[in-house]
């Protein structure tokens, strides 16, 4: 029954995501899934959807250990996503990772829904189908079946065969299962720790019967920036923020604020101006600078000058400013 069908939902965003940041242009300071989509992190474009949904009763995110707090104070207390119940650490191995949610869901949910916070593009009207599956089945999960040509390579990738298609897929998530066979899955994990590229895998290990249901709507996982590039223009139908001229549009704006006080050097702009007053703060306190930086920032979608350089890492005190805007600058470019 539909009434009867309560979902507790596990977002991973734990994942190093080193391919990203080594297709990106610069170093991003943060886990990949913090990076700025359409002018907000990737991995809450998901938590909005699976918020709206009337069947999904919690959200449980995995973050990286040292994004705990951060998470908790930042987005989860500014309201991204209203449903979030827990932030938890993540594990070493993505298994390792949802399992440790899995402990922290509701006692009394019937069904777990697991994504990944790299698909940022999950639409209402794939998960509705998706739920809509595992009513009647041990779990479901998204993907599309493939269409190219699948070829299996051997030493020095010479081909060995050409696999059969017709009955091949592409995983994707979401997935959801019955709590049962995911606790069942899980034992048999902790009993057995061989990792397993998705969670499907898991519960086929102990014998689930698990449905493929087909996705019609674009969900890429972002793996390399190339694939950001590509979510950013799927989000935007390829046209926003392009001028009739073909030119890109964008715009920020920055503001910086600190107190006067004595035996402090004062810099404003980059200048040094003499006097027995300069303004307080963690670097040189260069306001306008500051100001400047967050302007571009925001303007590009890379979050704001604390998300880079934080007043809480201790390479940062008493920094120029203008390093701070020219290694902005430099990412830009």
């Amino acid at each position: 029954s539909p009434r009867r069908m309560k979902i507790s939902a596990i977002v991973l965003a734990a994942g190093a995501g080193r391919r990203f940041l080594g297709t990106a242009k610069a170093r991003f300071p943060l886990n990949k899934v913090f990076y700025p989509l359409r002018s907000k992190p990737m991995f809450t474009h998901s938590l909005e959807t699976l918020s709206r949904s009337s069947e999904v009763r919690e959200i449980v995110l995995a973050v990286p250990s040292n994004l705990v707090g951060t998470v908790r104070k930042k987005y989860v207390r500014k309201g991204f996503a209203r449903k979030i119940s827990r932030v938890v650490a993540g594990g070493r191995e993505r298994s390792d990772s949802c399992l440790k949610a899995f402990k922290r869901t509701r006692r009394n949910a019937t069904h777990i829904l697991i994504h990944d916070a790299a698909r940022p593009l999950l639409s209402a009207k794939a998960l509705k189908k998706l739920i809509h599956v595992a009513r009647s089945s041990d779990g479901a999960i998204l993907g599309k079946p493939i269409t190219p040509t699948i070829k299996q390579a051997g030493k020095g990738n010479q081909i060995e065969a050409t696999i059969p298609r017709e009955k091949m897929w592409e995983a994707e998530t979401p997935q959801i299962f019955k709590r049962s066979i995911l606790d069942k899955a899980f034992r048999f994990y902790k009993a057995h720790p061989t990792p397993v590229s998705d969670d499907a895998g898991l519960c086929e290990r102990v014998g689930a019967k698990i449905k493929l249901v087909e996705n019609v709507t674009p969900n890429i996982k972002i793996t390399t920036f190339s694939d950001f590039y590509l979510a950013e223009k799927l989000l935007s139908n390829g046209t926003a923020g392009i001028t009739k001229y073909g030119i890109a549009q964008k715009w920020g704006t920055g503001y910086d604020v600190h107190r006067i006080v004595p035996k402090r050097k004062f810099m404003l702009g980059g200048v040094k101006i003499s006097g027995q007053f300069g303004a307080l703060g963690h670097s040189d306190g260069d306001a306008l600078l500051h100001a400047v930086t967050d302007a571009l920032l925001g303007a590009s979608g890379l979050g704001d000058i604390g998300d880079w350089f934080p007043d809480s890492d201790k390479r940062y005190r008493g920094a120029s400013s203008a390093d701070f805007l020219r290694k902005v600058v430099k990412h830009i470019e």
